[in-house]
C-alpha cells in the first residue's frame, strides 16, 4: 500500500498542470532508483519490459532514457529520464502504464533510497556541440552546481563560455540544464564521452584557459574563475553509463 501511494503521488506530480510553459519546450523528469538487496536484476528487467511496452515505437507515450551511476553518492543507482512537452504532461493519463510499473518495478525497489522526481529544462544558450555529432555516447559526466542566492552573474558566465567555444571552433560538447522546481538555484551540465581515454581530457576541453583567453582576452579566464568561485556554493560530479536496453533508443 505504501509503495502504491508513493507511486501515485509521483505520477500525479508528473501529470500536474503546473507546468504552464511553451508546449514545444521539453521538460526532463529524472528519478533515481535503487533495488532492494539481491533484487537489482528483477528491478532492471521490469524497467526494460516497461520501456519496450510503453516507450518505444509509434505508440510510445514519451521517450525514456536510462543510466547507471558509476561514481558519487548515487553509485549503483538507476536513473530514468523522461523527455516530455508541457502539453504531454498535462494530457497524460495512461493508467495501464502506471499499473505495469507498479507491478513489475516497484516491488523490487528500495523506496527509502529513491531520489524523487526532479524537473529540468534544457538551456540551449548555455550549451555547445562542436563535435560534429549528436550520437548518444556510452558515458556522461554530470556536474551539478548549486549557487549562492542572488548569483546573477551565472548567466553571463555560461554564455561567455559558449561564446569562447563558438568563436574558437572547438570540438567540445556539453549540454546545460536548469532545475524548474524546488531549489531553482540548481543547474546541471552534461558532458558525453565514449571511452575512459576520452575522460582524461574531458573537462579540460570544456573549461579551457587557452580557448577562453584567446576569445575574451589575456587574463579573462582568471576573472571567470574568480567570479565562479564567488557564486558557486556547491559543485558535485557524477559519472553515468547509458543503458540502451532500458531506453527508447
Amino acid at each position: 500500500m505504501k509503495n502504491k501511494l508513493v507511486l501515485s503521488v509521483l505520477f500525479a506530480l508528473l501529470s500536474s498542470s503546473i507546468f504552464a510553459q511553451d508546449s514545444e519546450e521539453l521538460i526532463f523528469g529524472t528519478q533515481i532508483w535503487f533495488a532492494k538487496q539481491g533484487l537489482n536484476q528483477k528491478m532492471m528487467k521490469g524497467m526494460e519490459e516497461k520501456t519496450k511496452k510503453f516507450n518505444r515505437g509509434e505508440d510510445a507515450t514519451y521517450p525514456m532514457y536510462t543510466f547507471r551511476y558509476r561514481t558519487g553518492r548515487y553509485a549503483g543507482g538507476i536513473e530514468r529520464v523522461s523527455a516530455r512537452t508541457a502539453s504531454n504532461l498535462d494530457s497524460y493519463n495512461n493508467r495501464e502504464e502506471r499499473q505495469y510499473f507498479s507491478k513489475h518495478v516497484v516491488p523490487y525497489a528500495d523506496m527509502s533510497r529513491m531520489v524523487r522526481t526532479k524537473l529540468w529544462a534544457r538551456q540551449d544558450d548555455h550549451s555547445y556541440n562542436g563535435s560534429g555529432s549528436d550520437e548518444r555516447m556510452k558515458f556522461t559526466q554530470v556536474i551539478t552546481y548549486r549557487l549562492k542566492p542572488g548569483s546573477l552573474q551565472w548567466d553571463g558566465l555560461r554564455k561567455k563560455l559558449v561564446e569562447a567555444h563558438e568563436k574558437s571552433g572547438s570540438t567540445a560538447r556539453f549540454r546545460s540544464y536548469r532545475l524548474l522546481a524546488g531549489d531553482v538555484t540548481t543547474f546541471g551540465m552534461v558532458i558525453p564521452f565514449n571511452s575512459w581515454e576520452d575522460y582524461t581530457t574531458l573537462e579540460s576541453k570544456v573549461f579551457n584557459k587557452d580557448i577562453y583567453d584567446s576569445v575574451h582576452g589575456e587574463g579573462s579566464w582568471a576573472d571567470f574563475l574568480e567570479v565562479f568561485t564567488e557564486i558557486v556554493k556547491e559543485r558535485e560530479v557524477h559519472l553515468r553509463e547509458y543503458l540502451p536496453n532500458l531506453s527508447t533508443e
